[in-house]
């Protein structure tokens, strides 16, 4: 009986230490991942290019070549763009679901833009108040050694001529939204730009939608040309 109960105390003592030693291991993880944002939000806000890339994993940044280049430069551009100043609202991490696929193939060719690194966790920081989530920008991240990185695709030839035609494209619609923006005049202008000055830019694209019709991705594109002419 005394054998027995020895047994049950030293049962409960290695689990009791095992549970300290992982709870001890995942503060630990969280308090990597959270210097990566900090890492990440000092290189959006600073504009500092260099320092975001080195936010690239370290596998991701071997794919970065003259060829590939452009797509990164791009990914950056966009990362930096209208990127809020000042402290976030919420932040939220946690683990990839499972046999879930990296948010960019819901836009691109999985063929053609494939991941080196697959992601492991997203973080999603938020920027608001206490009413309203005004921006959003959700990461895909995975460790090497005791660090944190940022991971996405290394486009193929195939990715790249894809990237290519979706700028030309992109570039397009760009003009056509200047166009349209010069002919948005008052009262609706003055309407759209105290909405943009509210933080509420789909507010501001409804309000263009209604006023003038056609797609809600047209009406976003006015708004962001009038916002930055």
């Amino acid at each position: 009986m005394i054998k027995a109960i020895c047994l049950s105390a030293l049962f409960f003592l290695t689990a009791m230490t095992l549970a300290i030693d992982a709870s001890a291991d995942a503060g630990a993880v969280k308090a990597q991942q959270v210097k990566f944002v900090k890492d990440y939000l000092s290189a959006m806000q600073t504009k500092n290019r260099a320092a975001a890339m080195k936010l690239l994993h370290p596998t991701l940044r071997a794919c970065v070549t003259s060829r590939t280049r452009p797509f990164f430069d791009y990914l950056v551009t966009q990362q930096m763009d209208g990127f809020p100043s000042g402290s976030y609202s919420n932040l939220d991490i946690g683990p990839v679901k499972p046999k879930s696929e990296p948010s960019l193939w819901n836009y691109v060719p999985a063929k053609s833009f494939p991941y080196p690194v697959m992601p492991t966790y997203d973080i999603e920081i938020g920027f608001g108040n206490d009413t309203a989530t005004l921006f959003s920008d959700l990461l895909e991240v995975a460790p090497s050694g005791a660090s944190w990185y940022w991971v996405t695709a290394c486009p193929n030839t195939a990715g790249m001529q894809f990237m290519r035609a979706m700028q030309a494209q992109a570039a397009a619609q760009k003009a056509n939204a200047r166009k349209l923006a010069a002919l948005v005049h008052e009262p609706l202008l003055s309407q759209i730009k105290k909405l943009i000055a509210a933080h509420d830019k789909f507010g501001a694209a409804q309000a263009y939608q209604k006023a003038k019709g056609g797609d809600l991705a047209t009406a976003a594109a006015v708004v962001d040309a009038i916002e930055s002419p």
